[in-house]
C-alpha cells in the first residue's frame, strides 16, 4: 500500500454495522476512522490524493437514467462546496493515483449503463479514470450486518498478504459455509474490478485449501442431486422433497441463530435512532422466520 488507509463510514447515522465495518478496517490498518457527521466529501478530495486505501461504507444510490449522477452519500460540509454526494462526474476530477485500491461498501456501487458509442457508465469506470488500479464494488442492494462480515474478512486476509482477488474470494467462501450467509444474496454481489495486485494467491493446499474442494465438491453435488431426481423415481423425488424440506428448516434455523447474535452485539451499543431502527428491523425478520418455521412443523 503506498499511503494510508482512508475510511469513512455510516454517514447519516442509519448503518450501525456500516460504522463497525469502517472502525474495524480503520483498526487493522492503524489509522483513524471518520464515522457520521464527521465522513464528510471533502475529505475524500483533500485526503483521497494520499490514501493507499479508499473505503466508503454507507448508503449508495444508482442512477438508471442517468448513471453519471449515481453517487455515494457522505456527509456534506455545512456552508462550504460539499453537498455530500459523490457523484459519478465528480469522481473523474478526482485524483487517486496513489490509490491501490478503492472500496465502494453501499449498494448497487458496481452497477453502470452501456452508454451506445460508449463504455459501461458508473463509478467503477469514474474511480478508475481517477487513478486507482482496482475497485470493489456491489451489483445490489447488500445487507448491512452481512456486508460488515464480508468486509472484516477480506481485509483480514488482504492483511495476511493474499492479493485482492484472493482476499475476496476467500472471505465469499467463508461466508458460503456458514448456514445463515451461505445464500448468495448475502455475498455474491461484491466483484473486484481491475488489477488482482501483488501478494499470496488463493491457497490450493493446506488448512484453507479445502474451501477450494469445497466448490468442486458442491458441483458434484448438486450434479448427483439432479441425477437422484430425475433417475430415481418416485421414491427418489420424494426422498429429495423431504431433504429439501429439512435444508429449507435448517437455513431458518441458522439465520435465526444469526440474527439473535446481531440483535445482542446491538444491544450492547449505546441508544441511538439507527440502532433503534436497526433492532425494529431485526425484530420484524425473527417474526416472521418465527412464522416460516411454524409452518413447517
Amino acid at each position: 500500500m503506498a499511503g494510508p488507509a482512508l475510511v469513512l463510514g455510516d454517514a447519516d447515522g442509519s448503518l450501525p454495522f456500516s460504522r463497525q465495518e469502517a472502525q474495524a478496517v480503520a483498526d487493522l490498518y492503524g489509522e483513524s476512522v471518520y464515522l457520521g457527521e464527521a465522513a464528510q466529501e471533502r475529505l475524500v478530495w483533500e485526503q483521497g490524493p494520499q490514501a493507499g486505501i479508499l473505503h466508503l461504507a454507507s448508503h449508495g444510490l444508482y442512477d438508471p437514467v442517468n448513471p453519471n449522477f449515481s453517487h455515494i452519500s457522505l456527509a456534506g460540509d455545512p456552508g462550504g462546496a460539499y453537498d455530500g454526494l459523490l457523484e459519478t462526474h465528480e469522481i473523474y476530477n478526482l485524483n487517486l493515483g496513489q490509490a491501490d485500491l478503492v472500496v465502494l461498501s453501499a449498494c448497487e456501487s458496481g452497477r453502470g449503463l452501456r452508454v451506445t458509442g460508449d463504455e459501461i457508465i458508473g463509478l467503477n469506470r469514474a474511480f478508475l479514470y481517477a487513478g486507482t488500479p482496482s475497485v470493489l464494488s456491489s451489483l445490489w442492494n447488500v445487507e448491512d450486518l452481512a456486508t460488515h462480515d464480508l468486509m472484516i474478512a477480506f481485509y483480514s486476509r488482504l492483511r495476511q498478504g493474499y492479493n485482492k482477488a484472493a482476499a475476496l474470494r476467500m472471505a465469499q467462501l467463508e461466508m458460503l459455509q456458514q448456514p445463515a450467509t451461505a445464500h448468495p444474496y448475502f455475498w455474491a454481489s461484491f466483484v473486484l474490478i481491475g488489477d488482482t495486485g501483488a501478494g499470496r494467491d488463493f491457497p490450493a493446499r493446506g488448512t484453507l485449501g479445502v474451501l477450494r474442494s469445497m466448490e468442486s465438491s458442491l458441483v458434484w453435488a448438486m450434479a448427483a442431486v439432479l441425477g437422484a431426481a430425475l433417475g430415481g423415481g418416485l421414491g427418489g423425488g420424494l426422498a429429495w422433497a423431504r431433504r429439501r424440506r429439512a435444508l429449507a428448516q435448517q437455513a431458518l434455523l441458522a439465520r435465526r441463530t444469526f440474527l439473535l447474535d446481531a440483535q445482542q452485539r446491538l444491544q450492547a451499543e449505546p441508544a441511538n435512532k439507527a440502532r433503534a431502527r436497526a433492532l425494529q428491523h431485526i425484530a420484524r425478520e425473527l417474526h416472521t422466520i418465527e412464522r416460516r418455521c411454524r409452518r413447517r412443523d
